[in-house]
């Protein structure tokens, strides 16, 4: 473990531990919820938006995921998947990137379409930030592939709900054209100038800088640490993988 990175106490994020739904007393069950759209992120992914059965058992924090179900060639399939959307919204969204011999992943991506039903639990997870809207620190993401899903719903929704609050973030992919979001992360960097940082390190792609090529391993978070500002220093840093 890098010896920069924050430990994070659980008593200090009241709720992550359980699903929001769980804290009102609802039980947990899965709700039918139909398929908004479906929008392609890049060639082997997707994003896809959710109805909201019930807007108060489906609230969630940044960084939590849901647990879809359907029926695939007769077999029932349940896969988890991070949200990316930002709770102040009003959406629900998930990416789901085909992986080689994926069930669910191949059908979402091949055959799941607008106005398709789905089944769905209550958010849940504890990778996860509560935000204070007058936090005025600076948060760091390490991200490789798909794992930008729940980094993307933090930062967007710590960019809007703290005006002061920063956040930096190193995206790891293959190439350029594997990168998920990348219109909406320019699009961010734009609106939210001067407190987002992106930070793409392709592994098979040379941008001209040795160390934004090659993969986001221990050494490299290290390099990139000693040499962007802030880093080190930060309020807090999450880690996903794909």
């Amino acid at each position: 473990m890098l010896g920069f990175f924050k430990k994070k106490n659980a008593e200090s994020l009241p709720g992550l531990l359980t699903t929001k739904a769980a804290q009102k007393g609802i039980k947990p069950t899965f709700y039918s919820s139909r398929v908004l759209e479906v929008r392609r992120e890049t060639a082997d992914c997707v994003s896809v938006a959710l109805e909201i059965p019930h807007p108060e058992t489906f609230s969630f924090v940044p960084g939590q995921y849901l647990t879809l179900k359907t029926q695939i060639q007769g077999a029932e399939v349940r896969r988890s998947y991070s949200l990316c959307s930002s709770p102040l919204s009003g959406e629900l969204r998930v990416a789901i990137k085909q992986v080689e011999q994926g069930v669910f992943s191949t059908w979402a991506n091949t055959e799941l379409k607008e106005g398709d039903t789905l089944e769905m639990m209550p958010p849940n997870g504890q990778f996860a930030l509560e935000i204070d809207p007058s936090n005025e620190q600076t948060y760091v993401g390490f991200a490789a592939g798909s794992g930008i899903t729940p980094v993307m719903s933090i930062l967007k929704t710590l960019l809007e709900r703290a005006p002061k609050a920063k956040f930096i973030l190193f995206y790891g992919n293959r190439k350029a054209h594997s990168i998920i979001f990348k219109s909406e992360l320019e699009d961010l960097k734009d609106q939210y100038m001067g407190r987002l940082e992106v930070h793409h390190v392709l592994s098979r792609e040379d941008q001209g800088n040795d160390l934004l090529h090659g993969r986001i391993d221990e050494a490299r978070a290290a390099k990139l640490a000693e040499h962007i500002p802030g880093v080190k220093d930060a309020a807090g840093h999450f880690l996903c993988g794909p």
